[in-house]
């Protein structure tokens, strides 16, 4: 079973529809949701390290004076209370009056911090703990430390060694995060399943009413496969669950006739259907449910789905025609390099700074790129590539 799985993820490269006919069309109201939600909203805690958040450089000086620290939130959580515990060293050649270090998040000044050259002892690390304004947080966030420093009123070199300070590497980022209960629709796909802004591992369970055949499982491959795809590199994993009711977001694969204990009283489908619910025991997780008259309409579903998920809209959407597309072309794979047309940087970011870097000593700009594997070339000149690029003027 475990290689038919595998084929099936392989195969789906192949799969693609030209045309489609979707009706959002929200079905009756269910009678497991009549009581209502009475639990609270959850609130989770993560404690996430500088290294862990991928920050490489922790000493500032008088050229490379600012670093930044990143960190996301998911479309699905609200932040509650966000701390900053750090620690750093600052040099003793420093001039307390006149020398500080700056915290921004999110380019809003939070805090600064004077340089006490008198009471702090010669190599004493200093441990701060700021609360900061989690109404200031985004999507995509960033907390930036700037230090400003001076040995000398009258005459000064930036360049001087004197001048810097150093962040410790078991500074931390502590957030209380509460969820929230999002509405069941599927503009939002792919999120709550998949979340482009939380950078942890995909683990989205697949639960099935019963041992699934054939069909079921190159449906549930499918719609693993591009959620694989959409987790990249922060890779995935899909646990097998038999006949439960979900307690997280999860996706359930039911027919007519083969439901789990928790849909017996979902009505039928005619054509194959997807909708978002939230689950019966835990508002704040949501369902997708793929649903069809039969196995065989799973797998239409999915592909309905995969295909035309950007113009859905609504709590559930029924797929009423599919066409096939001929085979997919050598070396057209979604996260291969195209090798036919030129490929603008845009379509390799993952956030959107990616491509600026600041300071007199500037962070690399990277891009990761995938080709496929049998263009590797052992011993020879290897595959040539013209880059063409602009970048703003370097001030003088």
């Amino acid at each position: 079973m475990i290689k038919t799985f595998l084929t099936l993820l392989l195969a789906f490269g192949t799969l693609g529809i030209s045309g489609w006919a979707i009706s959002a069309e929200p079905l009756s109201n269910k009678a497991i949701f009549d009581d209502g939600y009475p639990e609270q909203a959850p609130i989770e805690s993560m404690t996430l390290s500088f290294e862990k958040l991928g920050l490489s450089k922790f000493k500032l000086d008088g050229v490379s004076n600012s670093t930044r620290v990143d960190f996301t939130n998911r479309l699905d959580k609200l932040g509650k209370k966000l701390t900053l515990d750090f620690s750093y060293t600052t040099s003793p050649s420093l001039i307390g009056r006149v020398s500080h270090l700056k915290i921004f998040l999110n380019e809003n000044l939070v805090t600064v911090l004077p340089i006490d050259d008198k009471a702090t002892p010669i190599g004493t690390v200093s441990e701060r703990s700021i609360v900061l304004n989690p109404k200031l947080i985004k999507d995509f966030n960033q907390i930036r430390f700037e230090l400003v420093g001076f040995y000398d009123l009258v005459c000064q070199d930036d360049y001087s060694k004197t001048i810097w300070a150093e962040l410790s590497k078991s500074s931390r980022i502590s957030i209380d995060r509460q969820s929230l209960a999002l509405e069941s629709l599927l503009e939002y796909f792919p999120a709550p399943f998949f979340d482009s802004r939380d950078y942890n591992k995909v683990n989205l369970p697949f639960v099935f009413a019963s041992q699934p055949d054939e069909n079921t499982l190159e449906a549930a491959a499918a719609l693993s496969s591009f959620f694989g795809a959409q987790a990249k590199w922060r890779k995935a994993q899909f646990p097998v669950q038999i006949n439960a009711t979900p307690t997280e977001h999860s996706v359930v694969f039911a027919t007519n006739d083969n439901k789990p204990d928790f849909l017996l009283n979902y009505p039928d489908v005619e054509k194959p259907t997807v909708e978002i619910i939230s689950s019966p025991t835990q508002r704040y997780a949501k369902v997708l449910l793929v649903l069809g008259k039969d196995t065989a309409q799973l797998k239409e579903a999915v592909v309905g789905l995969v295909f035309g998920y950007k113009v859905m809209t609504g709590r559930s959407a029924t797929i009423d025609a599919i066409s096939n597309l001929p085979l997919r072309e050598a070396y057209d794979a979604p996260l291969w390099v195209r090798s036919d047309r030129p490929v603008s940087f845009d379509e390799f970011i993952e956030y959107p700074t990616q491509l600026q870097s600041e300071g007199y000593r500037g962070l690399p700009v990277r891009l990761d790129l995938r080709f496929a594997p049998d263009l590797f070339t052992w011993r020879e000149n290897g595959i040539p590539i013209t880059l063409n690029y602009r970048n703003t003027p370097v001030e003088q």
